[in-house]
């Protein structure tokens, strides 16, 4: 059961829609949530200093002009958005803390996570100090989901809607990770659950929608098994059903099968995380 909730804040439009989520969530599990904004510091550092101040270049230490104040002014955009995020849950009455990371975003999130049940990150992420505002990036997440310990909720621009869960299920190991962090999460008490398995064949799809079925059920989780017998790629027609079935939320390891893990962690991504709706429960 989720207690602790990590909510990766990045920019402000997409704070509010994190922010909405993770309350709706502490408020029916009774959870604390722990806003992190980002200071990247090594990112800050990479880059061209405005100029020397003191000292002899080879010879002894130089102080380069630049790096205090853009160190400055990222703590502060950093504060206001834990402000705007501490606003909104004393407003709906949930328990939160706000956190400063300071240092290489990844690394930031993979600490803090640790100490919470689940990781709420927007789908375009900006926390690197040299990112381009205006071009999607899921370099972070490709960085946090191998290594962070928790599951990871990504979520996508504009209010997330409420809806059934979908639970995308190839029988791969990632996907039992995954299936299994979502009953463990109890989440599935938050809208009907619907299992998802594509196949060439149509006996492979049932016997594999069947076994996650009969697992949730062990678990007391009534779930619908859908078996889509199909030669097309599983992540689009896992995609198209979850839109067909008005998903609120879509489950599925963070690697599976090669063709499922470039549809999610490859080229496809990019588009599937600009252009969907749906927010993913990830978990590998």
């Amino acid at each position: 059961m989720i207690r602790s909730i990590l909510v990766g804040l990045d920019t402000p439009g997409h704070g509010e829609v994190l922010s909405e989520l993770a309350i709706r969530w502490a408020r029916r599990f009774g959870a604390g949530l722990v806003g992190l904004a980002i200071v990247d510091e090594p990112g800050i550092r990479a880059i061209e200093p405005l100029g020397p101040v003191g000292g002899t270049p080879g010879v002894n230490p130089v102080y380069y002009v630049g790096y205090d104040n853009r160190m400055a002014e990222q703590d502060e955009k950093a504060h206001a958005l834990l402000e705007d995020f501490s606003r909104r849950c004393e407003a709906a009455g949930v328990e939160h803390q706000a956190i400063v990371g300071v240092g290489a975003p990844d690394e930031v999130i993979e600490r803090e996570a640790c100490a919470t049940d689940i990781v709420l990150m927007a789908s375009r992420t900006h926390f690197y100090f040299t990112a381009q505002e205006d071009e999607p990036d899921d370099g972070l997440l490709r960085r946090v989901l191998p290594d962070t310990p928790r599951p990871m909720v990504v979520v996508p621009a504009g209010a997330p809607p409420e809806g059934p869960i979908v639970i995308a299920y190839d029988g791969s190991l990632q996907a039992e990770r995954a299936l299994a962090a979502f009953e463990a999460s109890g989440l599935a008490g938050t809208g009907p659950v619907h299992v998802v398995s594509v196949d060439d064949h149509a006996d492979e799809a049932t016997r594999l929608a069947t076994r996650a079925r009969h697992f949730l059920t062990l678990h007391r989780i009534e779930a619908t098994a859908h078996a889509i017998p199909s030669p097309e790629p599983p992540g689009s027609v896992i995609l198209a059903e979850a839109r067909r079935l008005g998903a609120g939320l879509l489950v599925m390891g963070a690697y599976g099968k090669p063709v499922l893990r470039e549809f999610f962690l490859g080229s496809a991504t990019q588009s599937l995380l600009e252009h969907s709706r749906i927010a993913m429960f990830l978990y590998h």
